[in-house]
């Protein structure tokens, strides 16, 4: 999502995908409305099934969708991969921090929920510098391609990292957790 205000300039230059300055505008705005609505249903789903799946999920539909966007032929393709994505990664942060204040070794919520934030904004910052590393040499599209990467981080299908895999698949006080 961060990466979109540094491959922006370049879009626009390019005349890609016949990408008007209006236009531009209006799809900044989708990928928040999406972040708005799987922030809204990913905490939710999250305490219903547990916290692994939400998260494979979203991890998935975020990377998809970035792929998705590099192969927009158009403005509407680029724009729904704009909003999947949104919903994608708006998903993970709830199901991130419920899975990290269910685990946080007591007393240390605070401090570890603050930590999650804070990578993430950290994280967002130095995508923002990699694509514009990578949009000069190989253009904007090779930008949300890297974006597809953490995708690649399960081995197969429906498997997932490690230490995630350690983790019970629900957990938290009022399911008999801490």
């Amino acid at each position: 999502m961060f990466i979109y205000g540094s491959v922006l300039p370049h879009m626009l230059a390019e005349k890609a995908l016949g990408l008007t300055p209006d236009q531009a505008g209006d799809l900044g705005s989708y990928a928040t409305f999406g972040m708005l609505v799987g922030a809204l249903t990913a905490g939710t789903v999250a305490d219903r099934i547990g916290r692994k799946k939400p998260m494979v999920a979203c991890v998935a539909l975020f990377s998809l969708a970035s792929g998705l966007c590099a192969m927009a032929g158009g403005v509407e393709v680029f724009a729904l991969g704009r909003t999947l994505a949104g919903v994608g990664l708006g998903g993970l942060l709830p199901a991130a921090i419920s899975m990290v204040s269910d685990y946080a070794p007591r007393g240390r919520g605070a401090l570890t929920i603050g930590l999650l934030m804070t990578a993430h904004h950290a994280g967002g910052i130095l995508s923002a510098y990699v694509a514009l590393w990578v949009v000069e040499p190989l253009g904007w599209r090779a930008a949300f391609w890297d974006l597809c990467a953490p995708a690649a981080v399960r081995a197969g299908p429906g498997e997932v990292p490690a230490r995630v895999a350690e983790l019970p698949g629900r957990q938290g006080p009022w399911r008999g957790g801490r």
